[in-house]
């Protein structure tokens, strides 16, 4: 093969490249646009939740069964033991009693708390607002990215 025709073909696949990465999508709802062209309706939440994992799209985790805190009078850590989501921020109501012996008029007003590190635990900072010693945590809303 002579040198004409190698130059052709790396400037084809040079250009085959460039024309491909181009047509990548640039953001979340891009992606769900490209995705769902010729695709049915019932195929939106899959597609949604293929972006926003390729995006790191912030979305509401439901499932608060798989959080555990544990905290002292300064601060409270929050972690999912899921394997689902890498948690990023929450709201909290903290209360000093026990869980079961909490009522609503026990808990603190509603708390941020946010990871400080990526994959980290949510730190609420408490600054005495559900007493001296937390003893219960309800999770009020809690958001995370997929893994």
């Amino acid at each position: 093969m002579d040198r004409r025709a190698l130059a052709l073909i790396g400037v084809a696949l040079v250009a085959g490249a460039l024309w491909y990465w181009r047509s990548l999508p640039a953001n979340y709802d891009e992606c769900v646009l490209n995705e769902m062209r010729g695709r049915d309706r019932v195929m939106h939440a899959t597609v949604a939740k293929v972006c926003a994992r390729r995006f790191g799209k912030r979305v509401q985790v439901y499932d608060t069964s798989k959080v555990v805190w544990h905290g002292d009078a300064l601060s409270a850590e929050v972690t999912y033991t899921g394997q689902d989501y890498v948690l990023t921020d929450g709201v909290f109501r903290l209360s000093s009693k026990s869980c079961k012996d909490s009522t609503d008029q026990d808990y603190s007003p509603e708390m941020d708390g946010v990871a400080l590190t990526a994959g980290g635990p949510i730190v609420v900072f408490l600054a005495g607002a559900a007493g001296k010693n937390p003893m219960c945590m309800t999770t009020v809303k809690l958001f995370g990215t997929y893994k």
